[in-house]
């Protein structure tokens, strides 16, 4: 049996690992359109946050520990264009070189996530709004962070500066799979 998972991190590899217990014997393949297959979620803003100081604590797995541990055949990088029931076949295409080959499935699990509603972003006027769903989220989320200058104390003499500006983070929303979307005000 031939077993094609479309989309890693918290869905996809839960529907991986099941499915290795379920049949020692299946072909299982994940792919992910992603770089990373499995990461911490729940940690991003922390990490963002200054709370987990080590963006790797964040990474849990990676496709070669999934296939010495699960015989999961992992496909970061690669997005799946269609979907052909009637032949049971996907089409799929590697992000980074453009090559697209087609792939057979006995059994196709659709494990795609959510994305970010954006009509709030698109309406607000000043600050800059950000999701942070993914590493790639952290990592640009980290960076503006950086770039940004410290506020100081109030009681400090370089409050008055007109150097200083403010800044601020939040974090918004949350859900059941506890996904968190953060506010960046600069």
């Amino acid at each position: 049996m031939r077993v094609i998972i479309v989309g890693g991190v918290a869905g996809g590899m839960s529907a991986a690992t099941r499915m290795r217990r379920l049949d020692e014997h299946a072909e299982i393949i994940v792919f992910e359109q992603g770089d990373h297959v499995s990461f911490a979620n729940c940690g991003l803003p922390y990490y963002v946050g200054g709370v987990i100081s080590e963006r790797e604590s964040l990474l849990l797995q990676t496709p070669e520990s999934l296939r010495a541990r699960f015989d999961l055949d992992v496909r970061t990088g690669w997005s799946v264009g269609s979907i052909d029931r009637d032949a049971q076949t996907v089409s799929v295409r590697d992000v980074r070189s453009g090559a697209v080959q087609i792939e057979r499935y006995d059994w196709l699990i659709l494990a795609t996530g959510a994305a970010a509603r954006d009509e709030f972003v698109r309406t607000v006027d000043g600050p800059v709004v950000s999701t942070l769903r993914t590493i790639d989220d952290v990592d640009r989320l980290t960076d503006a962070l950086a770039a940004v200058p410290t506020r100081p104390a109030p009681w400090s003499p370089a409050a008055d500066s007109s150097d200083s500006k403010p800044s601020r983070t939040s974090c918004v929303g949350g859900s059941r799979s506890r996904l968190c979307s953060a506010a960046l005000t600069l």
